[in-house]
């Protein structure tokens, strides 16, 4: 088991580091509460921004506003899915996940993105990813 993890986080290592890796894009899927009480899985996909694989915390951002965080908010579970057709891999994890917002975490992570990277975070007018 050891020697599989120690796969997994070999390729989510690179997929931080090399944006050409398939690892570098990821899907997340949240759960939205519908009006009428139905339960609905919402997907989409993220960059990988963050792996450690000592406490086994996997990262990305997202804009503050976006239906993403809101959904985290009122549901903190998450599913995140990794694939490569080129290694014919994929990778799923359940987890809860952290918002993080103007704390330490949030200004480290900022300080580690490339400036053409920023910019897709600083429009205030995203509602929706």
């Amino acid at each position: 088991m050891e020697s599989i993890f120690k796969v997994i986080a070999s390729h989510l290592k690179s997929g931080v580091m090399d944006r050409k890796s398939p690892f570098h894009i990821c899907y997340t899927s949240t759960i939205l509460q519908h009006d009428f009480g139905h339960y609905i899985p919402k997907s989409r996909s993220v960059v990988l921004r963050y792996f450690e694989p000592d406490d086994r915390i996997i990262g990305f951002n997202s804009n503050i506003n976006s239906s993403k965080i809101k959904e985290l908010r009122a549901n903190p579970y998450i599913e995140i899915l990794f694939y490569s057709a080129r290694d014919k891999l994929q990778f799923r994890f359940a987890a809860k996940a952290s918002i993080h917002h103007q704390d330490e975490v949030a200004t480290n992570c900022w300080n580690k993105m490339r400036e053409t990277s920023k910019k897709c975070y600083l429009d205030s007018d995203i509602i929706e990813d």
